[in-house]
């Protein structure tokens, strides 16, 4: 890519831009890029007709990305994402699972996996997920919360509040100077508001996730 530079209007010189770097490269981040901000907007879509418009968008821009590396575990995650917001679940699955084999470090894949499976009430396959990518990434705040809720629904509230207070406990030591609502979050956690807290820890994208796929 070049810029050709002018000096009263004659043409001066040419500077390259990116010569060297491939342009299937740069229509993979253009069609990443512009993908995941249709998908946004139709996220925040006050109609339904404009919400089907911009999912169809995203998801056209999101498989042209693929198109240049049909592996590529970041626009593969997006594309699950997508799906699982548009209530496709089984090709929401499909999607992450193969973003997962290229990338088995993505904690937010894993998270949404778990909830993917959570959706379809496969529960064991939900905690097993939650496990896998624990191993992978213990300290991901996102998993754990999503560990403590399985466990909630699986009858085991003691367990969820272990888990929760580790999540609480990497939360704070990502978040260094963060202070939580309340003299005493743990107490609070213990006695009757494990959800503020969960809700609380859960970052606005995670948190966009999880209504995407559960509702």
């Amino acid at each position: 890519i070049a810029l050709i530079i002018k000096e009263g209007g004659k043409p001066h010189g040419v500077m390259v831009i990116a010569g060297s770097i491939p342009l299937s490269s740069w229509l993979y981040r253009f069609q990443l890029c512009l993908g995941v901000a249709a998908s946004s907007m139709s996220l925040d879509a006050a109609m339904y007709q404009e919400r089907l418009e911009w999912q169809k968008k995203a998801l056209k821009a999101l498989h042209l990305a693929a198109a240049q590396d049909p592996e590529d575990p970041v626009v593969n995650h997006f594309i699950a994402l997508q799906y699982a917001d548009m209530r496709e679940l089984d090709l929401a699955l499909i999607y992450e699972q193969r973003a997962l084999m290229a990338n088995p470090g993505h904690g937010d894949g894993w998270n949404a996996l778990a909830l993917l499976f959570s959706a379809k009430k496969w529960i064991a396959a939900a905690s097993q997920a939650t496990e896998a990518g624990l191993h992978q990434c213990p300290d991901h705040v996102g998993l754990l919360l999503t560990q403590a809720e399985l466990e909630l629904a699986s009858g085991a509230p003691a367990q969820a509040i272990k888990t929760c207070m580790a999540a609480m406990s990497h939360w704070k030591d990502q978040n260094p100077g963060a202070i939580l609502s309340g003299d005493n979050p743990s107490t609070s956690l213990i006695e009757d508001d494990r959800h503020s807290v969960l809700s609380f820890m859960v970052s606005q994208q995670d948190r966009a996730n999880i209504v995407g796929i559960t509702t």
